[in-house]
């Protein structure tokens, strides 16, 4: 079957804010995360067998990926798929043991991985959820990471993998209790993988808004990443399903893509008031972070939609959850 890849270039779509110390991240590693491409329906929303998760990608497919210049995937990993809270070490062996043997054949074939404990809005995956209302679960997501961290660093190499700690956090009505949570979690990684490049983000779905008033951790050998979906209604086009998009952002797919702001009067109404205009874009201003955080950036600001914040806030604040994720 045709496999259709959707390859980021972390230099327009996705950008690093990078933290400089003393002992802070290596050259060769900003190398390493020059151009990506996103993994997911492998660990996350993966086939369910060990057979189907072997073969979601060949080998040929991740060589075909480093010969046009991609230096790394970003593998979204599904945390009761590796999490074990009945385990010693918190990890279930057997998966854990997968993952490896699959991360071992994406750097056999050149490319670095970023290791990315992967939540989403759907309930059984809203970790982010449960990591702001239950303090137990916070409890048990920093013990898991500092095992699991320390698990993949005895196996590969710090130039060759990432830690990621948590793919969009929401914590929309409070986001400024992730920043404390998420020291506890970058320490514990700390503890596991000395040496390792973490990635951190902000809250609200790793928004710039929030990035600008985030205060960067202590640890120098960290990436700091923001996430970019403006204008949301041209980047979700695509997206059958999505219950939480606005209807105002629906986009047909028979409509001519806008690759000037002078043809934006032939898009759709949600178009034209996404920021699609580049004079209203702010895609083009690097972040200006607090002169006193000795931080460099790298990259173009991101920010999350006001279509997806508000339709998204709303589903929060309404869901009910009943069982915290094991």
């Amino acid at each position: 079957m045709r496999r259709v890849w959707i390859v980021v270039v972390l230099a327009v779509l996705s950008s690093l804010v990078v933290a400089q110390g003393q002992r802070g991240v290596p050259d060769v590693r900003y190398a390493r995360l020059a151009k990506g491409v996103n993994l997911p329906f492998w660990f996350w929303y993966g086939p369910e067998s060990q057979a189907g998760i072997e073969a979601r990608y060949s080998d040929d497919e991740f060589e075909t990926l480093a010969a046009v210049g991609v230096t790394f995937v970003r593998i979204p990993i599904n945390l009761p798929f590796v999490h074990d809270e009945n385990a010693g070490d918190h990890l279930n062996a057997a998966n854990v043991a997968l993952l490896k043997t699959q991360v071992q054949r994406v750097i056999d074939a050149g490319l670095a991985a970023i290791i990315d404990i992967h939540t989403t809005d759907e309930d059984h995956a809203n970790f982010s959820w449960w990591l702001e209302h239950d303090p137990a679960f916070e409890a048990k997501f920093v013990a898991f990471w500092q095992d699991f961290a320390a698990s993949m660093a005895a196996t590969f190499s710090a130039d060759d993998i990432f830690f990621e700690i948590l793919n969009e956090p929401i914590f929309y009505d409070s986001p400024e209790a992730w920043p404390p949570i998420q020291a506890g979690l970058a320490a514990a990684i700390r503890t596991g993988a000395p040496d390792h490049t973490i990635i951190a983000g902000a809250a609200r779905w790793n928004s710039y808004d929030t990035l600008m008033d985030l205060t960067p951790l202590a640890d120098p050998n960290v990436i700091y990443t923001f996430h970019f979906y403006e204008p949301f209604a041209f980047t979700h086009q695509a997206r059958r399903g999505r219950v939480r998009t606005s209807s105002r952002c629906a986009i047909s797919r028979t409509r001519p893509v806008p690759r000037s702001s002078r043809r934006c009067s032939a898009t759709t109404p949600a178009m034209r008031t996404q920021r699609w205009k580049t004079t209203e874009m702010r895609i083009g201003t690097p972040p200006r972070w607090p002169e006193s955080s000795r931080m460099s950036q790298h990259g173009r600001p991101r920010t999350t939609s006001s279509c997806w914040r508000a339709s998204s806030a709303s589903t929060k604040r309404t869901r009910q959850r009943t069982t915290a994720p094991s």
